[in-house]
């Protein structure tokens, strides 16, 4: 009788750990943690899908969307502390990430959910997250151009702490574009330090965004730098653009620009030719000076066709 009780222990014993093995295995509960810490940390502005738990310490989410900051899909998330479902270790494959570009030329980030307007949260902050981007889209939301700019195959490194994120990423597109950006965006503070840096970038996509409404460009690259930094309201702007090759248009001068070779500098309103040099009506024309927000350039022509240039501006006011 003791030998059958003991066999029926052992047997009960063993499906109560096969239960309990299967319970904390089990992708059942993995869903509700992850709604509750998210909820605790952003409020209830996030969607989740087919969340996945991979004994003893990963978890697969195939897609999370934070309100209108932010999109991942195929996240790996490597949990530090199973108690604290903190530090957390991300792999972000093809996220979708938005910065917004608004009509007075200011770069935004959209609110993150769960922080308000002021800048502070009801919600307890204190996730800790670490990450790699694979293959990211980054998509610069244009409010002025009404467009939004996508720059694909992002790669690099982020990392969220006390409602501050902190990334270096970078590109290199199969025609040659190479772009890079880091920096980092306090969003209790509403403040921050956000560079861009690229190379052989398509004049023709960027030049709205960086030169006044003025200039028209059809074909060209642009390499250079872009900096903002600043909080709330108060931020200035700096940048320095190597435009090559450019082709395009002056608003109210007759006729087309070619082969522009140009250094273009930006202090915040203040945008200035250091020099620059180009061809318009087969004449070689070379320019400096001040373009925005007071024009003040200076201009000097070689071999000037004065007949032409006479006929196209009478064409033009026809």
């Amino acid at each position: 009788m003791r030998k059958v009780k003991k066999f029926l222990i052992l047997i009960f014993s063993i499906i109560f750990i096969l239960i309990g093995i299967i319970y904390v295995t089990s992708p059942l509960w993995v869903r509700y943690a992850i709604f509750y810490v998210l909820n605790r940390n952003f409020g209830e502005s996030f969607k989740v899908e087919d969340v996945r738990y991979v004994f003893p310490d990963k978890i697969q989410i195939a897609k999370l969307e934070l309100g209108n900051f932010a999109s991942f899909s195929n996240v790996s998330l490597s949990i530090g502390d199973a108690i604290k479902l903190s530090p957390i270790t991300l792999e972000l494959i093809k996220p979708k990430i938005i910065i917004i570009h608004d009509e007075k030329g200011e770069w935004k980030f959209p609110e993150i959910p769960g922080i308000g307007k002021s800048g502070t949260s009801s919600q307890n902050i204190s996730i800790e997250l670490k990450g790699k981007i694979k293959d990211g889209i980054f998509v610069i939301r244009d409010l002025k151009l009404k467009k939004d700019i996508e720059i694909n195959k992002v790669n690099g490194d982020l990392s969220y702490k006390n409602q501050v994120v902190n990334y270096n990423v970078a590109t290199i597109l199969e025609d040659g574009q190479n772009i890079k950006a880091y920096g980092y965006y306090n969003f209790s503070k509403l403040s921050g330090d956000l560079t861009f840096e690229f190379k052989n970038t398509n004049a023709t996509i960027w030049a709205p965004i960086f030169l006044p409404d003025m200039f028209k460009v059809e074909k060209g690259t642009f390499s250079g730098w872009f900096n903002t930094k600043g909080d709330k309201d108060k931020w200035s702007y700096s940048g320095e653009i190597d435009a090559k090759d450019i082709k395009g248009s002056i608003s109210g001068v007759p006729g087309i620009i070619e082969n522009v070779y140009t250094k273009v500098k930006i202090n915040n309103e203040n945008i200035s030719i250091v020099q620059g040099n180009g061809v318009w009506f087969e004449a070689l024309v070379n320019f400096s000076g001040k373009v925005a927000p007071n024009p003040d350039i200076q201009i000097s022509f070689k071999n000037l066709n004065g007949e032409k240039i006479d006929k196209e501006f009478l064409n033009s006011a026809l």
